[in-house]
């Protein structure tokens, strides 16, 4: 008999509300005018911490139970720079410096996701949140004049769901930034 448990597919994530999300939006159109491609809607920027793919329920029940444990001060990231990777075709907006604690999360994160079965990246974590796919061209990477500074006192467990628009992405589960306060 088949196994036919349904898997979502989910990442890790720092979420920017919906301001943060809506002055990266208007950045992106302000700095990115000519590009032809598909901007990513402003309820789906978010920074991956780690993606971990089809997930079955009980690997899920352990990803957030291990999620509880992970234990970081707030982080800022201050995105500073737009870049473009030419195999996925994106343009993406990062941060230059990535800070210890973030460096810490991603980190626990990603030893807490191995405890639970699954396999997380392993190439050094890079913040960035993707802006425009499917983009037609070479872009050349540029600095931001005026950075967005964004500090996050949570990260979520998200899922990525199809839709007839487009993927959409849901909040599963968040907890909070806080040292010797993880829930």
């Amino acid at each position: 008999m088949q196994n036919t448990i349904p898997k979502q597919r989910l990442f890790f994530a720092l979420y920017p509300d919906a301001a943060e999300r809506e002055t990266l939006a208007a950045m992106a159109r302000l700095l990115l005018p000519a590009v032809k491609g598909k901007f990513v809607t402003e309820d789906n920027l978010h920074f991956t911490l780690v993606f971990l793919g089809s997930i079955a329920a009980e690997t899920r029940q352990c990803l957030e139970q291990m999620a509880k444990t992970v234990s970081s001060a707030p982080l800022t990231l201050l995105v500073d720079k737009i870049g473009y990777w030419r195999k996925p075709k994106v343009i993406w907006a990062g941060a230059t410096q990535l800070s210890d604690n973030l460096l810490s999360l991603v980190e626990q994160l990603r030893t807490g996701v191995a405890a639970c079965g699954a396999d997380p990246d392993t190439r050094p974590y890079e913040a960035h949140l993707t802006l425009v796919r499917k983009v037609n061209r070479h872009v050349a990477e540029i600095g931001i004049d005026k950075p967005v500074r964004l500090d996050f006192d949570r990260f979520s467990l998200m899922e990525s769901v199809p839709t007839a628009d487009g993927v959409h992405y849901t909040t599963v589960a968040s907890w909070p930034l806080a040292v010797g306060e993880a829930s």
